[in-house]
């Protein structure tokens, strides 16, 4: 039974796979400074019901070694997204998880979607890599930049590979600090506080932008206003949705209320 359920739960991910069986919701991404929406974090979910979750579809292609396969399929699904609602999209960045470097290549990138160049001014890379692939992460991130008009983040900030080591190194556009980090963060120790103050100190200097993950609450929101973060995500401003929703105007007022406090 066990052997049966194994190769049938490859069978579903070879047909998800192949059937290109996925779909994005999005999550908004709100700028502080005049709590506009900046972007959206776009999050794969099944279209099938075989998976429940993404991190299932992700773990069995890890287990199967088909993580490239499925990153291929993420980005031709998202792209032809973002350049069928490139109107709708305006000037709104579209954040998106990259599993490994393989496909931080203009080429490649170009293969995936033939109009890649028009749509790269609305997406954000979010930087997964693991560390034993830092020096060619690291040049392909520096050829993503400067070629095209894609931002660069890295994402989880504190949490597994994206340690200090690699802000230093590849200084990305914009830098996702882990809720770990943002959680009752307006009770947390003097040095839970101090470590994010100097986080930010040293991202200001030069010129990196800072995103707070997974705030949750009002008092969560005020605090990482106050100590300066450019952005802000999570449950308190907006759920992943089917489509691109605005911010309720009762969190526009309680964002331009802290901007004035």
């Amino acid at each position: 039974r066990a052997k049966f359920s194994l190769l049938s739960r490859q069978e579903r991910l070879e047909e998800l796979i192949e059937g290109r069986r996925i779909r994005f919701a999005f999550q908004p991404v709100v700028r502080l400074r005049d709590g506009a929406v900046f972007g959206y974090e776009a999050l794969m979910r099944p279209t099938t019901e075989h998976f429940q979750t993404p991190l299932e579809i992700l773990s069995l292609a890890e287990a199967q070694s088909k993580l490239r396969q499925l990153e291929k399929v993420t980005f031709q699904v998202l792209f032809e997204w973002v350049f069928d609602n490139i109107q709708q999209l305006g000037e709104k960045r579209v954040f998106f998880n990259t599993i490994s470097a393989h496909y931080l290549d203009i080429a490649r990138l170009r293969k995936i979607h033939p109009q890649y160049v028009r749509i790269s001014k609305n997406l954000v890379f979010e930087i997964l890599e693991t560390a034993s692939a830092e020096n060619e992460l690291l040049e392909k991130v520096n050829i993503l930049r400067n070629e095209l008009s894609a931002l660069v983040a890295i994402d989880d900030f504190g949490c597994g590979h994206s340690n200090a080591l690699r802000l230093m190194s590849i200084s990305p556009d914009i830098l996702k600090i882990d809720r770990f980090f943002i959680s009752n963060i307006h009770s947390a120790p003097a040095t839970k506080q101090e470590f994010l103050s100097n986080i930010l100190a040293y991202c200001r200097a030069r010129g990196i932008q800072t995103l707070a993950e997974g705030v949750e609450t009002q008092e969560e929101l005020a605090s990482v206003a106050r100590m300066g973060f450019d952005y802000v995500q999570g449950f308190y401003l907006g759920r992943p949705e089917f489509r691109l929703a605005g911010l309720e105007p009762q969190l526009e007022a309680e964002i331009a209320g802290l901007r004035r406090g």
